[in-house]
């Protein structure tokens, strides 16, 4: 339960999450981007090992917005909240 001690995110909540435009998620990407070049590879490999399992890979910034991810695209929509 780290987002929930951490950063005070109630998984029981109903409240609907709040997803950014393209537009406003370029700004915290361009900001992370040679993190996000650094992390590719890993973030690759990571991948690697547990998708078989379906899991996903997502790199967030400290504001714990999703900045980078790793999935199948046919099971995005529901990755995306």
């Amino acid at each position: 339960m780290r987002c929930a001690e951490a950063h005070g995110v109630d998984p029981a909540s109903a409240e609907s999450p709040r997803i950014l435009t393209a537009g406003e998620l370029r700004e915290p990407q361009d900001v992370a981007s040679q993190l996000i070049d650094l992390a590719r590879v890993e973030l690759d490999r990571l991948y690697g090992l547990v998708r078989p399992v379906g899991y996903v890979v997502l790199l967030c910034d400290r504001d714990s917005l999703v900045i980078a991810h790793r999935g199948e695209a046919s099971e995005a929509a529901q990755y995306r909240r």
